[in-house]
């Protein structure tokens, strides 16, 4: 019987890049992280500053909905990374292998980038907002529809990843990670 796919392992990807991927998503994800709620808690400060009056607070405390949303979120997008670092392997089996693992890489990272152009933008949308005095909230606006931005780039990346290799057991693997990862960086802010 012909193989059409290989299976998703640590030797196939390489012993070295499958674990310096991990260490530098988990990291970068917590970098994300901290630096997402530090913009999330000076959103308003921009216009305090602006209106020259210090009556309400500069520092806002985001609730659970918002520190695990950002999260979320921040694994997300490290996981991009991860993608990219599983995938560097110059040369591969045969040449349809060399290409996917090529169009992976592209792929992730230009998901990211997009990504952050659109959380930019968003967070200048919302202090542009608060200069009219008019609040936006995500919570209140969209519900639980900003929580499909993270579970689109993680399946995403797995689709890519999947057309490569068969991985089954570690997508479910990474699943069961990455959720209790999640609430443990938004319980930590």
């Amino acid at each position: 019987m012909r193989k059409f796919k290989s299976e998703f392992t640590i030797s196939e990807i390489g012993r070295f890049q499958f674990y310096s991927g991990l260490v530098i998503g988990f990291g970068y994800s917590i970098i994300l992280n901290f630096f997402f709620q530090l913009l999330s808690k000076t959103n308003r400060a921009i216009s305090i500053i602006y209106r020259n009056t210090y009556s309400d607070p500069i520092i806002w405390e985001p609730d659970a909905y918002y520190s695990t949303l950002i999260s979320f979120l921040s694994i997300s997008i490290a996981f991009c990374f991860t993608t990219y670092l599983w995938m560097s392997k110059p040369r591969k089996r045969n040449k349809k292998e060399t290409r996917n693992s090529r169009y992976i890489q592209a792929n992730s990272l230009f998901i990211y980038g997009i990504i952050m152009i659109f959380l930019i933008r968003l967070y200048s949308i919302c202090i542009a907002f608060d200069f009219d005095e008019i609040y936006f909230d995500i919570k209140l606006e969209y519900g639980l529809f900003p929580f499909l931005l993270p579970l689109f780039l993680l399946l995403f990346n797995w689709g890519n990843i999947a057309k490569t290799y068969r991985t089954r057991k570690f997508f479910l693997i990474s699943l069961s990670i990455i959720i209790p990862f999640g609430f443990l960086l938004s319980a930590l802010t």
